[in-house]
């Protein structure tokens, strides 16, 4: 195997956390007395810091955004949390990678705390040696998790690969000089034509090609 780290990103990438997402910002916006966003705009939400999708698919202020991630995570972490699922074959590649004496990482965005929730909700918690994701008050990039990620596991960026659905990871690994696979299953990219345009080893559509490719 060329890779003994594999790090994921994990909306889109390891749980499809689409619906829960949406229908907070749906319940954010209607609480807020705002037109529904696109169906295309609502997907831009599922990946990157709430405070920047906000700010920039809503344009709103400092303080509306604030308002509304508390709004939005009034919703997510009663019913949004739960409203998501592993995708098809993930804990199977997991497991088979840990056999294989693979470390794995997550490195995502999201609220550190859902993180952690979901991983263990869907028992795929104990597969994963390191979680990398933003507390409270941290803001940082993706770069920055992954080598986060890669510094907690004891990897080198020669022997690990980051795994992810959207321009933000591809950026990140580049960024942390470690080798990238781009899925288009989840809700960033569409198509592998996307995936082309940023240094890659992989583009797919399917886990099991992922699993064949990193078990080779």
């Amino acid at each position: 195997m060329k890779y003994q780290t594999v790090i994921l990103d994990m909306d889109g990438t390891t749980v499809d956390t689409s619906e829960g997402i949406i229908k907070s910002i749906r319940y954010t916006m209607e609480q807020m007395k705002r037109p529904q966003l696109p169906p295309d705009v609502e997907r831009k939400f599922i990946g990157p810091v709430l405070s920047q999708a906000f700010s920039k698919f809503c344009h709103m202020n400092e303080q509306e955004t604030a308002q509304a991630i508390h709004i939005y995570r009034s919703r997510y972490e009663t019913k949004g949390i739960y409203e998501a699922r592993a995708f098809d074959g993930m804990e199977s590649m997991l497991q088979n990678l840990k056999n294989k004496g693979c470390k794995l990482g997550i490195a995502s965005m999201k609220f550190k705390p859902f993180v952690l929730f979901a991983l263990k909700h869907f028992h795929i918690d104990c597969y994963f040696d390191y979680i990398a994701a933003p507390g409270e008050y941290t803001q940082l990039t993706k770069a920055q998790l992954i080598e986060e990620a890669m510094e907690k596991t004891t990897s080198s960026p020669e022997t690990t690969v980051m795994i992810g659905d959207s321009a933000g990871d591809a950026i990140g690994a580049r960024d942390a000089g470690v080798d990238f696979i781009g899925v288009y299953y989840g809700g960033g990219f569409n198509n592998a034509e996307e995936i082309m345009q940023f240094p890659h080893v992989l583009a797919t559509a399917n886990v099991a090609e992922m699993e064949e490719f990193l078990l080779k």
